[in-house]
């Protein structure tokens, strides 16, 4: 009831015409295409909700018995017949149909006719009623089941046949035919079987069983169940008996039936349950007392017994279906891998004990291999020399020879120690997987890796195996089966991953079986893989709880095939068979329905845009231009694997190509232009088959009336006659002005003689007043000269105050200056000195730029000269605050002065620093100017600790000028490292407009291009910045005006 079933008594079971599973309950009957169930109750017209039968006849009309009357339902109305029309009872229990369409009605109280008007008694002996079952064989005969043996209906008569009137003492129950045209009868005594020539046989494996319903599938094994809890099959041979053991619940059989794809049906007291007859997968899961035991590595040896390594229940051998318990008493029973030796002794790969050679004989450990504590071995390996190879934990990985035992670690050229599979090529050569490495090849003389940096891109390597043509795969944790292949002295790599088809990424068995198929195990199952010719990968088949491996996680070394073909996994919960020959192909196509059309997401009433209706779907659909938003909804009947079913579509008309597979069951379409369109469907089964031809749905979309054809007519004729009338219109008053025009040009030449003599007259004036303007310019031009003289004269001035060269040369090894007035002299300057053995720096900007900027600049380099190189002060923040007191005397500013604000922009901002290169210290006062330091070394000393790579020292607030706040000047001290580098700038750069968006270069900027280069040379640094700078000015080919004088000096300590 929790899947959607209205009631969990499930009565009968068929299906119908179309494909649709039917089946009655005790809350009306449901319909089932795979995934949805529709119910079925009184609410849609049945007179009552319990429904003991169902039945379809020749005509797709279905009849409903429940207990208020019996119904006759079209798929559109109910018709309900009652004891007032005849009906003797409510209970039926069967219906036939005779070749004249008559329906024949057994019920409680006697047997009917319905000829399509009326109910007819038909005359029977009481004793033989009911009749449970009539049933048709394929030459036409009616069997009649009942509580007295064995009957046949004929001429509207129930007759007995003297060949069975031994078994008149018997139930008859059921009835099925097989391919042979057997008759398989339901008895109380149990399974019958009569042939052809009416020779009746009992099944003596299961004589004495109660058998209440049968069926058969496709093999012709005939299946069986009853109420009382008995179910199983006949496969010719013997009866099996199936129970809960099997994982069947619901076992109080109602109803069996077999679909046409070969999937059994059980309906019963516990609801509805599918037991997919072509399962290809047997699991084991309970061996000794415990259950759910992990099983990893398998081995078979040559006497077809499969033997399992567990982990932490010792060793399990299999063979004939039967397990073998084998206690080994050691002090840990937890296996990874398992083989034998040239001598059958068990090789064990144990969790902690390393490698265990046990005697099979004396039951005794005979050899231990364990190189450190706890060594554990995860793989072994059997190479075609019958040496034994086992991957280790830690230890790398150790080869058995028949007289000597080696070990290959790091040392040998792996890259890990941690060693997880092993395998051989064609070659001979030995293919080592490893944990946090790669793959090596071990050629018998050397050991040659690949990893990432090489070739291989995984780091964790499960499983190793080659296939015929000397084709080796690799399965991995993280990039699921990689090709490799050896090109020259490295390696070629292809995939098969989770996009290829892969139900994951992550591997933990890869083996080919017999047949060449490559095997690959994963948390989520199994994948089968098939090649082509040219090598290429061909269909991947995933094998998951869908397809019947329920225990889908596997492990490690957890494949083996035997001789029959059969293959076997290892899983978390035990171990599962696989049986080649039942893994059939579903060749059975996907029956495609629509189910709904929606018009605007909305259910639609189609009445008034179709001729009729047929399952809610229209016919001949014509929808006015403005309804052109489509959804189909659709269905496709796969009862095997019903999650499988994929689709793809197009709206033929509109789309060119197919859609993407998919698994949704609608396609949307909207904007739809006027037209007429086809949509059309196709649908693959769970094995992809798909189908041949699409299902198909036409509908037309009207043009909105002002494109439909008269309206065009229409336009055209009125557009040909505005035509002809404009040109009418337009030649008449081109004639009109043409006259005008004639008028005016008479006037117009007057006025251009009388025109002529005044410019004549005015050219002479023009004449004069230019000679005047050239002699005014000529006066102009000497000023400008005379100007830009002094200006560059000033230059040289200004250039003769800075530091020279030589100076600095002398006071840093390593540093570079950007210096860039914006006019001719500039209003940024530097300045250095040494005293004492300190070193005094320092870059400013003064008010404004150009001659005003470089009168200031001149006073700041004058009372730098007599504060430092007179007095010997060293100190960044008195040097500040006496150089503040000398400019605020100069330019006379008071703080009482009505023109405060004004004298407050005269001044300058300055960034000052003082070296000292005996103690590694250096001290800094600012006045709006920051310094910045850069450490190449990753983190610099200061006395509070370790200092950032990159740090911002932040000046004061206070201009050298008058202000409002006078504040002495905060002195930073810090230790640095030799290496580390200085930064002392204006704002010139950081105010600088450029880029995309010509937006100012900014600090933040400017601070990323120093770290980024703080461990280059200066020179470098200066190119890098420059460029920088000239790149951001120049942005896409427009030069941007320079904003400001720029004044950069960086120093490497």
């Amino acid at each position: 009831m929790q899947d959607g079933i209205s009631q969990s008594t499930i009565n009968n079971l068929f299906q119908d015409y179309q494909g649709f599973l039917w089946f009655s309950t005790q809350k009306g009957f449901v319909c089932f295409d795979g995934i949805n169930f529709t119910n079925y109750t009184t609410k849609n017209g049945l007179p009552g909700n319990l429904v003991t039968f169902i039945y379809e006849d020749k005509t797709q009309i279905m009849w409903i018995a429940t207990n208020e009357g019996l119904c006759k339902w079209d798929r559109k109305k109910f018709v309900t017949y009652t004891k007032k029309d005849n009906l003797p009872s409510y209970s039926v229990f069967s219906i036939f149909e005779e070749d004249n369409g008559t329906k024949i009605i057994s019920t409680a109280s006697g047997i009917i006719a319905f000829n399509g008007k009326e109910f007819i008694n038909i005359i029977a002996p009481d004793s033989l009623l009911p009749v449970k079952k009539f049933f048709r064989t394929k030459n036409n005969q009616v069997l009649c089941a009942t509580n007295k043996g064995l009957y046949f209906w004929k001429d509207g008569k129930i007759l007995s046949d003297n060949k069975f009137q031994n078994f008149q003492h018997i139930i008859f129950n059921d009835f099925i035919e097989d391919n042979n045209g057997n008759i398989w009868c339901a008895t109380s005594i149990g399974l019958l079987k009569i042939s052809e020539n009416k020779t009746i046989y009992q099944i003596e494996s299961c004589a004495g069983k109660k058998i209440e319903n049968i069926t058969t599938d496709k093999q012709g094994t005939i299946w069986v169940g009853s109420e009382d809890g008995s179910f199983g099959y006949y496969d010719g041979k013997v009866f099996h008996s199936i129970g809960a053991d099997n994982g069947i619940s619901n076992l109080s059989i109602i109803d069996l039936f077999t679909d046409d794809e070969n999937n059994l049906w059980i309906g019963g007291r516990n609801g509805l349950t599918k037991l997919p007859i072509n399962n290809p997968f047997t699991h084991y899961t309970t061996f000794t007392k415990n259950e759910g035991i992990i099983i990893l590595g398998l081995y078979r040896n040559p006497g077809n017994t499969l033997w399992a390594a567990t982990y932490g229940n010792n060793i399990i051998g299999i063979k004939n279906n039967r397990f073998i318990n084998y206690p080994l008493n050691l002090k840990d029973n937890r296996f990874f891998d398992l083989t034998q030796n040239t001598n059958n002794n068990f090789v064990l790969a144990s969790a902690s004990l390393g490698i265990i050679v046990y005697d099979t004989l004396s039951r005794k450990v005979i050899q231990t291999i364990c190189p450190t504590e706890d060594t554990r071995v995860y793989s072994l390996f059997k190479d075609s020399k019958n040496n034994i190879w086992a991957g280790t934990s830690s230890s790398g990985v150790i080869l058995l020879e028949k007289d000597e035992t080696r070990i290959f670690t790091i040392e040998d050229g792996l890259l890990s120690n941690k060693v997880m599979s092993v395998g051989e090529d064609k070659t001979g050569n030995i293919w080592i997987g490893q944990i946090d490495g790669g793959i090596s090849k071990f050629d018998g003389r050397k050991i040659t890796s690949f990893r990432k940096e090489n070739g291989f891109p995984a780091s964790y390597v499960r499983a190793i195996t080659c296939d015929e043509n000397n084709r080796i795969f690799m399965g991995t944790a993280t990039h699921g089966i990689v090709h490799v292949q050896e090109v020259g002295p490295g390696i070629k790599c292809s995939y098969v991953r989770e996009n290829d088809g892969l139900n994951s990424d992550n591997i933990y068995f890869l083996r080919f079986d017999s047949k060449g198929f490559l095997w690959a195990g994963t948390e989520h199952g199994l994948n089968r893989i098939s090649f082509n010719a040219n090598g290429s990968v061909g269909e991947i088949k995933n094998y998951s709880e869908e397809e019947g491996f329920i225990y889908m996680e596997t492990n490690i070394n957890s494949f083996n095939e035997d001789n029959e073909g059969n293959l076997w996994f290892g899983n978390t919960s035990g171990i599962t068979k696989y049986t080649r020959v039942l893994d059939d192909i579903n060749t059975k196509e996907v029956r495609i329905y629509f189910t709904a059309l929606k018009l605007f997401f909305e259910n639609t009433d189609w009445k008034n845009y179709s001729d009729s209706i047929n399952r809610n779907i229209p016919k001949n659909l014509k929808l006015p231009y403005d309804k052109n938003h489509l959804t189909f909804e659709f269905t496709g009947l796969c009862y095997t694997n019903p999650e499988k079913v994929k689709y793809k579509y197009k709206l033929e008309g509109q789309d060119d190509k197919w859609s993407p597979e998919t698994k949704e069951h609608k396609a949307v379409f909207s904007n739809i232009s006027p037209g007429t369109y086809t949509f059309l469907l196709l649908a693959a089964n769970n094995d992809g088959i798909w189908n041949e031809e699409p299902v198909a749905f036409t509908f037309t979309i009207l043009p909105p009336w002002w494109k439909k054809a008269w309206f065009v007519a229409l336009c055209i004729v009125f557009l040909i006659a505005t035509t002809l009338l404009i040109f009418y219109l337009r030649n008449r008053n081109l004639i009109k002005t043409k006259n005008i025009l004639e008028q005016k040009v008479i006037e117009r030449t007057a006025e251009v003689n009388q025109q002529k003599e005044e410019i004549l007259s005015q050219h002479e004036f023009i004449e004069k007043k230019n000679i005047e303007l050239k002699e005014q310019n000529l006066e102009i031009r000497a000023i400008n000269h005379e100007l830009t003289s002094s200006i560059k004269y000033a230059k040289r001035i200004q250039g003769a105050i800075m530091p020279t060269d030589e100076l600095m040369n002398s006071l840093f090894e390593d540093y570079f200056i950007i210096y860039r007035p914006r006019d001719i002299v500039s209003g940024d300057f530097y300045w250095a000195a040494k005293v004492e053995n300190k070193i005094v720096v320092s870059v400013a900007d003064c008010t404004g730029h150009g001659v005003p900027g470089a009168f200031m600049s001149m006073l700041g380099t004058a009372f730098l000269n007599d504060i430092v190189k007179k007095e010997y002060i060293t100190h960044p923040g008195v040097i500040l605050r006496k150089l503040r007191k000398e400019i605020v005397r100069v330019l006379n500013q008071r703080g009482d002065s009505e023109h405060f604000e004004m004298q407050m922009k005269d001044g300058m901002d300055i960034a000052v620093v003082t070296i000292d290169p005996e103690n590694l210290e250096l001290q800094f006062a600012g006045a709006n100017n920051p310094l910045y330091v850069a450490s190449p070394h990753g983190m610099a000393a200061s006395p509070h600790g370790a200092m950032p790579a990159f740090q911002e020292i932040r000046p004061d607030k206070m201009p050298i000028s008058i202000y409002d706040v006078m504040d002495k000047f905060t002195n930073h001290e810090l230790k640095y490292q030799k290496g580390d580098c200085l930064y002392l700038f204006s704002d010139g750069i950081i105010d600088q407009f450029g880029g995309p968006k010509g937006k100012k270069f900014k600090a933040l900027q400017f601070k990323e291009i120093l770290t980024a280069n703080a461990d280059k040379d200066m020179t470098c640094q200066k190119k890098e910045l420059e460029k920088k700078l000239d790149d951001w000015i120049n942005a896409y080919g427009y030069k941007h005006t320079q904003t400001d004088d720029i004044a950069i000096i960086g120093i490497r300590l």
